[in-house]
């Protein structure tokens, strides 16, 4: 059995308390002060140790591989200020057995909205990629609430041929999870997450009371021996690993244990090298979104409760509008507020998705993040009213001057005749 270990790493930018009566006089919509405290605080708990555990880990195991999916606004605030855990990132993510697994730039479910969207972002990450760690992905992270044919097709045309993604429990197909899958459309490789596993290491890693603890390299060994299938992906979200106090610094034992794997055999495969080593065991079509995260609301695409679908809806409806206004700004604050973490805060329920759900929350509750958020969206309306209404205004502005006023008839010289040469051509009144 080979072990495809994906890392994914996303902070998302936190609203502030943004009022009705901040609304027309004040477009600062985020909580920049409180979201870097919190990304610090996660660079320093998390992401800056399991960097350089993982480089201590290549050194000393030349079968260690594993791959990394970072969101573009991790990305920037890595370069806006944490040089020391950028360092470290750059010195992994440029390393011969790290690869790079794309997702949308600012972590959106835009695919069910706007296609257009989704490609804009899965190609803004790529380039990212590209430039900050001179490596070109060609699988993507699947971050999305749901999965169906379009999320591999719209990927293709970004440039992406593999998608890594949860639900395979959830797909009519009923297929077990350890194995490579291809799109029938596309022939796109797909891997699917083994969603037990995964939450294993998130979840119940320190659980003393769990039946299985504790792990170990044997543990994990014989579990992967007893699994059917090629192939197991296991997802490890940093971001959870951030908000799990618990569980910090434990990442590390897990890290180093699952590492050993590689004394009993070659178990570690990078995406693109399962796409090379392995036979799809079958094609996989999926004409209609399928919700493949678990969630009360089922009627729904995906699974949001009435102040989400509003939210996802008003969003997307100005989504021409703000890009027909060229306005960098605008649009910048526009996509930030596509991150699917202002739409979990909105979730009533205890058991969303949200890593925030119940610790270090964004918000104090789902009715605070749903109404700051829609205050924010109405500001943007009147920022792209007022921007329309100055550029009608320079428009009009820059018109030709009016042209001049013919000249009275009979003078072709265009001078201006006298007044009583004016009117000698009239004919004179009828004497009554």
């Amino acid at each position: 059995m080979l072990v495809n270990l994906i890392f994914r790493a996303h902070q998302p930018v936190r609203l502030r308390e943004y009022t009705i009566f901040d609304i027309g006089l004040n477009s600062d919509y985020f909580d920049r002060k409180r979201t870097e405290t919190a990304f610090r605080a996660a660079c320093e708990d998390v992401y800056e140790p399991v960097a350089k555990c993982l480089l201590k880990i290549l050194k000393a195991n030349p079968g260690f591989k594993a791959s990394f999916s970072l969101s573009g606004t991790f990305i920037g605030m890595l370069e806006s200020g944490n040089k020391n855990t950028l360092n470290s990132f750059k010195k992994l993510l440029k390393h011969e057995r790290i690869e790079i697994v794309s997702q949308t730039f600012y972590n959106s479910v835009s695919i069910l909205s706007s296609r257009g969207e989704f490609e804009d972002q899965l190609e803004l990450n790529m380039k990212k990629a590209k430039s900050l760690f001179g490596k070109e992905p060609s699988f993507m992270l699947n971050t999305s609430r749901v999965y169906f044919n379009d999320i591999p097709d719209s990927a293709k045309k970004a440039g992406i041929t593999g998608i890594i993604t949860h639900g395979v429990e959830k797909l009519p197909e009923n297929a077990e999870p350890n194995f490579l899958f291809k799109d029938k459309k596309t022939k796109s490789s797909i891997l699917f997450i083994n969603k037990i596993l995964s939450e294993d290491v998130i979840k119940r890693f320190r659980d003393k009371r769990w039946d299985e603890w504790k792990i170990n390299e044997k543990k994990l060994n014989s579990w992967l021996a007893s699994k059917k299938g090629d192939i197991v992906s296991i997802l490890i979200d940093l971001e959870k690993v951030a908000c799990n106090q618990e569980n910090e610094g434990n990442i590390i034992k897990f890290l180093t244990a699952i590492a050993k794997l590689g004394k009993f055999r070659e178990s570690f495969v990078l995406p693109s090298e399962a796409r090379k080593k392995l036979k799809p065991s079958r094609d996989i079509d999926v004409l209609f979104p399928v919700l493949i995260e678990d969630s009360p609301e089922k009627n729904n695409p995906l699974g949001y409760n009435t102040m989400q679908q509003s939210a996802v809806k008003k969003i997307y409806a100005i989504e021409s509008h703000v890009k027909k206004s060229k306005d960098k700004e605008v649009l910048e604050n526009w996509r930030l507020l596509l991150d699917s973490e202002h739409f979990s805060s909105m979730a009533v329920n205890d058991e969303t998705e949200s890593p925030f759900s119940k610790t270090n929350k964004l918000y104090e509750s789902p009715y605070e993040a749903f109404i700051y958020y829609m205050n924010c969206l109405q500001d943007i309306r009147l920022r792209l009213i007022n921007n329309g209404r100055k550029v009608k205004k320079n428009a009009n502005s820059k018109k030709k001057n009016p042209k001049k006023s013919k000249s009275p008839k009979g003078d072709r010289t265009g001078e201006v005749l006298p007044r009583s040469r004016r009117n000698s051509n009239k004919k004179p009144d009828r004497p009554r």
